[in-house]
């Protein structure tokens, strides 16, 4: 599951080490025209390439492995709801890329 919980994306143990290979550290870029953040580990050489992309740093949030980052800048900028809710992704195992929809 991911989530939105005060201002930070809450991604469960399960899919932060099957789709991003248990990586603390991430890139992600959000596209205001789709409504989508892309998320993968700071390895994926091509992921940079073709993209302007962020780095980040996921921090465990708990003992179950639950990874969160900060994403109120996003939300702001771009004039999102703030509200706490669960959130529709597709994990991409092969290429290591999650994608959050907030539409």
């Amino acid at each position: 599951m991911v989530e939105l919980i005060n201002h930070y994306l809450h991604i469960d143990e399960s899919i932060f080490s099957n789709c991003l290979n248990s990586a603390d550290n991430v890139l992600y870029v959000y596209y205001p025209n789709e409504s989508k953040l892309l998320i993968t580990p700071v390895s994926n050489e091509f992921f940079k390439n073709i993209h302007k992309c962020s780095s980040t740093f996921l921090k465990q949030k708990n003992a179950k492995g639950v990874r969160v980052f900060q994403i109120a800048n996003i939300l702001l900028d771009n004039e999102m709801s703030l509200d706490d809710r669960p959130l529709v992704f597709e994990a991409d195992h092969l290429s290591s890329i999650l994608t959050v929809k907030f539409n």
